[in-house]
């Protein structure tokens, strides 16, 4: 029963790709980390919030990620609760870096390649699952089962990254 509400919970957590609609990330000032996090981000390079100054803009998930990449690489527990949250975040920045690149790419395709390209995002959203789903089983679910999953769902999403970055500078007008 737990191992079913666990990849139920993954699964409704990792579909933000395949939705339709995506809500903006407020703009208020919440931490995501936590009160309790006292990250040093010190000599790291700070960006501010961009001016949104015309429709062209598109978000910047870079400090973000780099953020959540140096406090997960800090929690060293791995089966850490902080641990757990700290991946999602990151599993969820990057969902949400690969929707919007997706359908940037989108914008500048014809049709025809556009509806290719929605059947394989498709088809590699539904392996992604598969995946995700596999590491959670193997590990006989629980926080651990959750980790595993969400690594899984990490790297996935990396590497779909940049494939669509590839194909987006390829046909992006410069």
């Amino acid at each position: 029963m737990r191992l079913t509400a666990g990849l139920v919970c993954l699964t409704l957590l990792f579909s933000l790709s395949g939705c339709t609609e995506i809500a903006r990330p407020s703009t208020g000032s919440s931490a995501v980390v936590g009160e309790s996090s006292n990250i040093d981000f010190g000599a790291q390079q700070r960006l501010s919030s961009p001016e949104i100054t015309a429709l062209n803009w598109f978000p910047n998930y870079q400090q973000p990620i780099l953020q959540f990449e140096i406090l997960l690489a800090r929690q060293t527990q791995s089966q850490d609760p902080e641990r757990l949250q700290t991946l999602l975040n990151l599993a969820y920045l990057y969902d949400a870096q690969l929707y919007v690149l997706f359908h940037e790419l989108l914008d500048y395709l014809p049709e025809l390649a556009r509806s290719r390209e929605i059947k394989e995002q498709n088809e590699w959203l539904d392996l992604r699952e598969t995946q995700m789903s596999d590491a959670f089983v193997k590990n006989q679910g629980g926080d651990l089962g959750s980790i595993q999953a969400s690594q899984a769902f990490i790297a996935d999403t990396r590497k779909r990254i940049a494939v669509i970055e590839e194909r987006l500078s390829i046909v992006k007008i410069r």
